[in-house]
């Protein structure tokens, strides 16, 4: 198996199990990027170690952040920008650009 079919498997796994805690999600993404590292993949490493640092500044947004990760390791732009919509803070985007004395476009 090459590992981005390791890397989109075991994302979609985590995805599809709506039972898993998020410690257990932390575990089987420690083992991916472990995993990731011994096929050599620094890049899908990289993403695995993302993926759980994203989870723990979204906990509410789980399924979003693994999402956007697995469109990115399939190089799927057009799913990247439709899964990260769900994680941008669009009041905090309009504070941002009124401050900068643009307007907002969301």
């Amino acid at each position: 198996m090459k590992p981005i079919e390791d890397f989109t498997n075991v994302l979609q796994a985590i995805a599809e199990d709506k039972t898993i805690s998020k410690d257990e999600i932390k575990k089987r993404l420690l083992s991916l990027a472990d995993r990731m590292d011994k096929a050599k993949s620094s890049l899908l490493e990289k993403l695995a170690y993302k993926t759980k640092e994203l989870i723990d500044e979204f906990p509410n947004n789980i399924d979003d952040v693994v999402s956007l990760m697995t469109a990115i390791g399939e190089e799927d732009w057009l799913k990247v920008e439709k899964a990260t919509k769900p994680l941008l803070d669009v009041k905090r985007i309009r504070e941002i650009s009124i401050q900068a004395g643009i307007t907002p476009s969301v």
